[in-house]
């Protein structure tokens, strides 16, 4: 038997190492349209705690980058796609059914580059990124200060369905910006216009169709693009596909606006009607009731499909057949939806949806915009511009002919600046205008739906922000001078003052390992918490033997080996390769007790606990003192057995405490005292005794390795706690009490095997409890 194990813990350094960022020095662009990023994308799926990227190229090299990417340079990781939308053909095509991964992203320094496809990052993903779902991996330059001259400008790739569209910058002090940031149309792509349509007879009224002749092409959003669409129905048709557009039907009728952020709630797909004059005020309200008075957040949707003869578009409305050609049908495309930001997710602008042709003169859609974000530890200022608009779509080709497309939806600006923002930038997400029919004869045909606003979010400041809708398209048909929209309307307003908090981008650095304390073996260590996006790992730098339960856990169980003495280095690592660590060293001070204890028990006599012990090679001792404890640290003197010293026999003793707590766990221990006065301690014996049992029915399998079944003579709201504890009364685990049934599945598969007691804590301060084994 051991002595009480005492265990020295004194910090001795705290050592925090020279971090990675600005590691490439002062930044300056004074050039245009400077892309300061470089790309990849990931090939495997990359799971929640995993530290290794399988990506197409590991080489990142180029741009404003000297070299190939190394141990301390800074990645975003972020998924472009992958969401779940409704697929029934009919007005709830396209949404959102479960974002899965899509817009989820966090920044991670590198800490190694095995090989030409692999980068391992040093603190593990919080979330879980697919391949299928287009995650980029983008490297971020590390500036200590970074200008952008006023004449300068940077313009990032466009997205191409695997990368780009996204412009990241981390600075470590001060960024000083005069020219322009502009990922306008650099984000998710306008659909492509077709040459094919249906007769001018038809009525295609569907959303969602794998037959070009039934409608223009939809825009890439978040859901997917063109492929992933032909998986889920096709590629055509009026239905907008999560933040995308949707396409004009057949016969020639314009292509929705791509959208990006907004209320999801307020969607409907319709646009916002230009009521300025009466006489479009008359003409809107013919679709039914007051639609002159519609709203809509998202894109705007598409004009009215082809008419040929000149009516007055404000007593005779969409589909009337005097309009001859298609009757000028409301077939338009949707207005892209709105995305959901309130899970700190960001996304670029939805590409618009292309208008119907069948002359060569149709329009595609527009791009969406990009996403510009700015990690920043000082302050940002400068009178400049950052812009992430949706691009505005083609007008009509020769002969005009035909349909346009939709404007792309407004992109993402984030600002995240430990100091100010300057009042005097300009921030602008806006969605793009719809394209134009530029005919001039009797023939119309829907101009294209406006683009949706973006998403713009700073940490402090109030700098010049918009992200309106755009503007929907016209009409110069001779046939429609009194409706010139003649059908399309624009895009609804973003989210323009978001504010951008970021509590996971960096992560804590203090490292405290725990403070001086006396402990018995094994010993619980007592870091400090990670914050989310740090990482700590216990290590064992001197000592022989020695283990830890869990390097990674900050209160982590060490148990001693052979050694007397112990340092051990409690070590942070955060998101931006900054390193903080602090040491401590463990003293083992144990000496072999000359009494040899050969058992020590306690048993419940008519409500009295009675101890017995047995003894051997008693030398020198003046008596037994028998000490009580209700939470096993704070031990009372009871009362002196005095020994018997019987050195060449055992000897046995008994105690019985008439004054204990029965409704308690209630823990004993013995003091040896010598005639000396050194003082050892014998082992701690605990008893439970529980008066009433019948309140816990039963409580199976036990023993157990995950789960308990536990029921009740009482609901479970009856009891104001419930909870596991282990041998020493210690409360290891808590459940749910707000339940209104007699029956619980309790997980116990995070503790350790050993016994443990179920407690029911009743109103009345009465504990009820059962043993359970963990195996």
């Amino acid at each position: 038997m051991k002595s009480k194990l005492l265990l020295s813990l004194i910090i001795i350094s705290s050592l925090k190492l020279s971090s990675q960022v600005g590691k490439m020095g002062v930044g300056t662009i004074s050039t245009t349209n400077v892309d300061v990023n470089t790309r990849t994308y990931l090939t495997n799926n990359a799971n929640t705690g995993s530290t290794t990227l399988r990506v197409a190229s590991s080489n990142l090299n180029g741009s404003v980058f000297s070299g190939n990417l190394v141990s301390g340079d800074l990645i975003m990781i972020i998924q472009m796609q992958g969401a779940s939308i409704n697929t029934s053909n009919n007005s709830s095509y396209g949404s959102v059914t479960n974002l899965n991964s899509s817009g989820l992203y966090e920044i991670r320094c590198v800490a190694s580059v095995p090989n030409s496809t692999t980068i391992n990052v040093s603190v593990p993903l919080t979330n879980s990124y697919s391949a299928s779902g287009k995650t980029q991996i983008i490297r971020v330059p590390r500036y200590t200060n970074f200008t952008l001259n006023a004449s300068a400008s940077i313009f990032p790739a466009a997205w191409n369905g695997n990368s780009g569209g996204v412009t990241v910058i981390e600075v470590g002090n001060n960024a000083l910006i005069n020219g322009t940031i502009n990922t306008t149309g650099r984000g998710f792509r306008g659909s492509p216009n077709d040459n094919v349509t249906q007769p001018p007879s038809s009525n295609i009224t569907l959303f969602v169709s794998s037959i070009p002749e039934d409608g223009g092409r939809k825009g890439e959003g978040i859901a997917g693009s063109e492929i992933d669409y032909d998986a889920m129905g096709g590629r055509y048709g009026r239905g907008a596909p999560a933040n995308g557009g949707g396409g004009g039907n057949s016969h020639n009728a314009g292509g929705g606006g791509g959208a990006n952020a907004g209320n999801i709630s307020s969607w409907n797909g319709l646009g916002n009607p230009n009521n300025t004059t009466r006489a479009w005020r008359d003409a809107w309200d013919l679709e039914g009731g007051t639609f002159s008075n519609n709203t809509s957040t998202g894109g705007g949707r598409g004009g009215y499909s082809y008419s040929h003869t000149d009516r007055n578009a404000r007593t005779e409305g969409s589909g009337v057949s005097n309009w001859t050609g298609n009757s000028r049908r409301n077939i338009g495309g949707y207005g892209g939806r709105p995305l959901n930001y309130s899970t700190g997710r960001i996304f670029m602008g939805g590409g618009g949806g292309a208008g119907d042709g069948n002359n060569s003169a149709a329009s595609g859609g527009a791009n969406g915009g990009g996403i510009v974000f700015i990690i920043c530890y000082g302050n940002i200022s400068g009178s400049g511009t950052i812009v992430s608009n949706g691009a505005t779509a083609n007008n009509t080709n020769a002969g005009h002919n035909d349909a346009p497309g939709g404007g792309g939806g407004g992109g993402a600006i984030i600002l995240s600046a430990v100091g100010s923002i300057s009042n005097s930038l300009t921030l602008r997400a806006n969605g793009g205008n719809g394209g134009n029919q530029l005919i001039t004869n009797d023939e119309a045909e829907g101009p294209g739906g406006g683009g949706g606003g973006g998403y713009i979010a700073i940490t402090s400041g109030t700098p010049t922000r918009t992200a309106t809708g755009g503007t929907n398209g016209t009409t110069s048909s001779s046939a429609l001078t009194e409706f010139i929209h003649n059908g399309a309307t624009s895009g609804g307003a973003g989210i323009h003052n978001a504010t951008f908090s970021a509590p996971n981008l960096i992560g804590s650095l203090i490292s405290d390992a725990g403070s001086d304390d006396i402990f018995c073996a094994p010993v619980q260590l007592n870091a400090n918490i990670p914050s989310v996006g740090s990482i700590g790992v216990w290590s064992i730098i001197s000592g022989v033997g020695g283990s830890i339960s869990n390097v990674n856990q900050h209160d982590a169980t060490f148990t001693a080996g052979t050694s007397l003495s112990y340092t051990l280095v409690w070590t942070i690592t955060n998101n931006l390769c900054q390193i903080s660590r602090d040491t401590v060293v463990l003293t083992e001070f144990c000496t072999v007790l000359p009494v040899k204890i050969i058992s020590f028990v306690c048993d419940n006599i008519n409500n009295s606990n009675l101890l017995k012990w047995q003894v051997a090679n008693e030398k020198e001792l003046s008596n037994y003192t028998v000490t009580r404890s209700y939470d096993g640290i704070v031990f009372e003197d009871l009362d002196k057995v005095d020994a018997l010293n019987h050195i060449e026999q055992t000897s046995e003793y008994s105690f019985k405490d008439f004054n204990s707590s029965n409704a308690k766990t209630t823990f004993y221990q013995l003091k040896i005292i010598h005639n000396n006065g050194d003082i050892e301690y014998s082992d701690v014996v605990s008893i439970d005794v529980v008066r009433t049992t019948s309140d816990i029915q039963s409580a199976f399998p036990n023993p157990s390795n995950q789960y308990v079944n536990l029921n009740t003579r009482l609901n479970l709201n009856a009891y104001s706690e419930i909870y596991i504890s282990d041998m020493l009364g210690k409360k290891v685990l808590s459940f749910d009490n707000q339940i209104q049934q007699n029956h619980i599945n309790l997980d116990i598969s995070e503790l350790q095997n050993g016994i443990y007691f179920i407690n029911l804590k009743k109103k009345t301060g009465e504990i009820v409890k059962t043993k359970i084994s963990k195996i």
